[in-house]
């Protein structure tokens, strides 16, 4: 046989096996078609940003977040691709602050600036004037004006182009300026900015830049509790700027790692609140503890609704505090109190014979106070009494030891602030050993948990 019949013999061959397999082999189903692609839920989990949520939180941040819900059973029927113009945000939007410029408005004005665009509109939102820069006078007294410009007596806004580019006196703002009909007569100054700007101006008047980032963010939870606890039934909250009724509020940091710091405490907790029973703690904090808080109902009993806040679970008091033995106020010595001053606090009259601590906490602050003067004597408030003192004067009513000499009030003591809620300088030690903001703030408000509101 020759080469060529061998070849195809061979090949014959083949056909006659591959032909014989399928012949033997059964018929193969119908491919399924390929389903399309489901699209991922609109707000695929608590880390993530959905709808209404425009500021994700920092990647590698702590877990301060709520909890994931539990993955849909097999039977739920699956979820319809999110259509935002008919379906309600995830979470709310965030709310507005209006914060009063207390010593501007007390001054009756201040020098206003704004160094790019912006428009004055009236209180329906009509445009009075705009401009490329401005310059001018805030006068509230009498007839409102800006820059010489009479204001209508319903009040105006003055509106930047830029967020931050507007100046009051010597601070930088973010959000407009408005002037608005006061109480009692006459006009007030204060800025709108949405809540979460809003705390962004609060850290910047309540820590310094050196604090570690749990601290930060710890403390931003706290004051955004503290602020929403506040909150009316309707318009916008109502807050001040001078740290004594409300909280501390410095507008836009001067120096840009402050103003990073704070921003990533803010933004890396957005929404987050502290709660008890699913409502906001009335958040409060202070400096320094001296090593163990006190009950709010101690120190915080007018007006009604403050006072019912004072006795959530959470703020109970009794937290010992290892982390702020390294402030510079934990301890202190001799604080002079004039005589006149603490017989005046004390509802009384004449010289000033004695004062002792008649009342205290579990760790041994003080609660009440008995002071003696004119042949008289008068149980005050310790809280109410250093307030009526000046803060500033008596740091604490954490007082170890009280005197007289030369007719004033001598007093040792520890602490600085009212010593209920979170103490910031205690947040700065446990962030230091390396506790998360959850972490801290759990500890100081005990029993509480951490929600987002928005």
């Amino acid at each position: 046989m020759s080469r060529l019949g061998v070849w195809a013999g061979a090949l014959l061959f083949a056909f006659g096996v591959v032909f014989l397999v399928s012949c033997l082999t059964p018929p193969r189903p119908p491919r399924a078609p390929r389903a399309p692609p489901q699209p991922p839920p609109d707000d695929a989990g608590t880390g993530g940003a959905g709808p209404g949520d425009p500021t994700p939180p920092v990647a590698g941040d702590p877990p301060i977040w709520v909890p994931a819900p539990p993955p849909p059973r097999p039977d739920t029927p699956t979820r319809p691709p999110h259509d935002p113009t008919r379906d309600p945000p995830t979470r709310p939007a965030t709310p507005e602050v209006r914060v009063t410029l207390v010593s501007v408005t007390k001054s009756g004005g201040a020098a206003v600036a704004v160094a790019k665009g912006w428009r004055l509109v009236d209180a329906d939102g009509g445009i009075l004037d705009l401009g490329t820069s401005l310059r001018g006078e805030l006068v509230l007294r009498g007839g409102p004006s800006l820059g010489g410009r009479a204001l209508p007596a319903a009040g105006a806004t003055l509106i930047p182009e830029e967020p931050g580019d507007l100046q009051v006196g010597t601070k930088r703002y973010p959000g407009v300026l408005t002037v608005i009909p006061a109480k009692g007569g006459g006009f007030r100054a204060a800025v709108i900015v949405d809540a979460e700007t809003y705390l962004e101006g609060v850290l910047v008047g309540e820590l310094p830049s050196s604090f570690p980032r749990e601290a930060m963010r710890a403390q931003a939870v706290a004051a955004r509790t503290y602020a929403w606890s506040e909150r009316p039934a309707s318009g916008p909250l109502e807050m001040d700027d001078t740290g004594l009724s409300d909280q501390e509020f410095g507008g836009v940091a001067a120096q840009s790692k402050h103003r990073d710091a704070v921003r990533d405490a803010v933004r890396s907790t957005h929404g987050v609140l502290v709660t008890w029973n699913g409502a906001p703690v009335r958040a409060w904090y202070h400096s320094t503890c001296g090593g163990a808080t006190t009950a709010a109902s101690n120190v915080f009993r007018s007006p009604a609704p403050v006072a019912s806040a004072a006795k959530a679970a959470p703020l109970a008091g009794g937290v010992v505090c290892r982390g702020c033995a390294a402030s510079p106020r934990f301890a202190w010595r001799e604080k002079r109190i004039p005589g006149a001053d603490v017989v005046r606090a004390a509802g009384l009259k004449g010289a000033l014979e004695g004062v002792s601590v008649v009342a205290a906490d579990g760790a041994g602050r003080a609660t009440e106070l008995l002071v003696r003067a004119g042949g008289k004597s008068a149980r005050v408030s310790a809280a109410e009494f250093r307030l009526a003192v000046g803060p500033s004067v008596l740091w604490s009513t954490w007082i170890d030891r009280v005197a007289l000499s030369g007719g004033d009030l001598v007093a040792t003591g520890r602490g600085w602030g009212h010593g209920v809620g979170m103490c910031q300088f205690g947040a700065k030690g446990y962030a230091d050993l390396g506790w998360t903001a959850e972490a801290i703030l759990l500890h100081y408000y005990p029993g509480a948990a951490l929600e987002h509101a928005w």
